[in-house]
């Protein structure tokens, strides 16, 4: 059997849009931090949790800094919604997100509500 050698992947760049859009994407995400090479500068669940729900990063935590039970959230959230995970093709995601970044949740469903005649 020949020697056979493997060669490198080849790594293409992105276009500078394309790295706009990642680079929004990182900073539109809560669970997202930039590595400083200090793992205790990682967010821990409590207020990765909270930034998740929009409220501030001690919302699940007492004075002392220590997990408190979670608050009552219910004033937060609308009686008649739910939160659910779809699983979206990418270009369906991407033309929602890139016609609405803001807003792109509601719009989708506004969609949804309009496609069961709701």
């Amino acid at each position: 059997m020949p020697d056979v050698k493997k060669r490198p992947p080849v790594i293409l760049d992105h276009s500078d849009e394309e790295e706009e859009r990642i680079q929004r994407a990182i900073a539109d995400d809560p669970d997202t931090w930039e590595f400083t090479g200090v793992t205790a500068d990682r967010p821990t669940p409590p207020v990765r949790q909270a930034r998740r729900l929009g409220l501030p990063d001690d919302a699940f935590l007492d004075e002392q800094g220590r997990l408190r039970a979670r608050p009552d959230l219910a004033h937060l959230t609308k009686a008649d919604r739910t939160v659910a995970t779809l699983p979206l093709d990418r270009d369906v995601f991407d033309a929602l997100r890139d016609t609405h970044p803001d807003d792109w949740q509601a719009h989708a469903n506004a969609l949804l509500k309009k496609a069961v005649g709701l």
